[in-house]
């Protein structure tokens, strides 16, 4: 029996027999014993959220004074053949992801990725509609690109200016672009 992880699985077996016989449920020649995941009963054996770990050859034993008569089935999870999961590693062991998981963590992924874009990109435009200005004789004067690329960044340092005590006006210095006009 093939199954994906996650899946539900009922093994039946019955038997008949004078004295009646005990029924015992095998997993790889150990005795199962039940679990929250598991419920044993006689000619009955229920496997709930099954995983890679439950990959085994499940038998069924009806046994009295007279003998004993054997069924067996393999079980496979996710394609997972037994001869693959007792050569695997532990870690290859541990719980599988389910596809609704990998997908739920890819759309987080896309919504954390598309905000952060939105926040850079509404940052940038809305500090573009508030840049300094300046009124010299009637005309107006915005701050550099390297002002404004600086106040869009946060760092809200004030405009590069120098006054020029010859013609009585404000200019941009972009002449320096690396040096730190609020020196000058």
């Amino acid at each position: 029996m093939s199954v994906l992880s996650g899946a539900n699985v009922s093994f039946y077996c019955d038997g008949l027999g004078a004295p009646q016989p005990e029924m015992t449920w095998l997993k790889d020649s150990k005795t199962i014993q039940p679990s929250k995941r598991t419920v044993v009963k006689t000619g009955l054996l229920q496997l709930f959220f099954v995983t890679a770990n439950d990959v085994g050859k499940y038998t069924c034993v009806y046994k009295n004074k007279y003998g004993e008569d054997r069924k067996s089935a393999v079980l496979f999870v996710d394609g997972i053949e037994h001869a693959q999961l007792t050569a695997a590693t532990p870690l290859a062991q541990t719980k599988s992801i389910s596809t609704g998981t990998i997908v739920a963590i890819v759309v987080i992924l896309v919504v954390i990725i598309a905000i952060i874009v939105g926040i850079v990109l509404y940052r940038y435009y809305h500090a573009r509609d508030q840049t300094f200005q300046f009124a010299v004789d009637g005309s107006t004067l915005r701050p550099s690109l390297r002002s404004r690329v600086k106040n869009a960044m946060g760092k809200n340092q004030p405009a590069s200016l120098y006054y020029n005590h010859s013609r009585d006006e404000i200019n941009f210095d972009d002449s320096k672009p690396f040096v730190d006009h609020d020196e000058l």
